[in-house]
């Protein structure tokens, strides 16, 4: 039997390379150390994305052609959103609010090298 980080892969084939296997904490990398830092899926962080720092979830620790890889969930924020979810009150609590977008949207989830992580986002 398979343990270990979820397979990337374009046409999947076998159960390890779903989604269901890599965000398992029975069968997939449950961590990762990144610059001293352990990291765990399901932690927000602040990562690197054309050259800007965005926000996001750790949905996975994945294998691309034996190279660990974060798969994370996107967070928008306000100027992000289509235009059709603008709304006053979106408008007037830009400043304090996130928005988690769908991981199951084309755009909703994004695969990054380690070297991307910024830092763990600690909530108190």
């Amino acid at each position: 039997m398979y343990f270990g980080p979820g397979v990337e892969v374009e046409e999947k084939k076998e159960y390890w390379h779903s989604d269901l296997w890599a965000e398992s904490p029975l069968f997939g990398q449950d961590k990762i150390i990144i610059d001293r830092e352990c990291y765990h899926p399901g932690e927000f962080i602040i990562y690197k994305e054309d050259n800007k720092q965005r926000f996001g979830q750790i949905r996975s620790i994945i294998s691309i052609n034996n190279e660990l890889q974060i798969k994370i969930q996107r967070i928008y924020e306000y100027n992000e959103l289509p235009t059709k979810f603008y709304s006053n009150v979106r408008s007037a609590t830009q400043e304090t609010q996130l928005w988690l977008i769908d991981q199951y949207l084309e755009e909703g989830s994004i695969i990054v090298k380690t070297n991307k992580i910024v830092k763990r986002l600690i909530f108190q």
